[in-house]
C-alpha cells in the first residue's frame, strides 16, 4: 500500500499560515510518532522519501514548514 499524505495548515502567533504534513502507511498499525523539524533553506516534503522505511515500520510522521 502507498504512503498516505495529508496536508494541513495552522496559523502562527501573528496569523501567518504555516503548512504541515502528515505521512503514514495505512497498511500498518501505527506505534510511534516522529515530528520533523528541518533546518534552514529546507522544506518539509524533502523528508518524505528518506523517511518512508520508518513509515512502513509503523511510524507516523509529521513535518511542518518554517516561516
Amino acid at each position: 500500500m502507498a504512503i498516505s499524505e495529508r496536508q494541513f495548515e495552522f496559523s502562527g502567533a501573528d496569523g501567518t499560515p504555516i503548512a504541515g504534513f502528515h505521512w503514514a502507511d495505512d497498511a500498518v498499525t501505527p506505534h510511534a510518532v516522529l515530528q520533523v523539524v528541518h533546518g534552514m533553506v529546507e522544506h518539509a516534503r524533502r523528508y518524505r522519501e528518506p523517511l518512508e522505511p520508518l513509515m512502513r515500520a509503523g511510524w507516523v510522521v509529521y513535518a511542518s514548514d518554517h516561516r
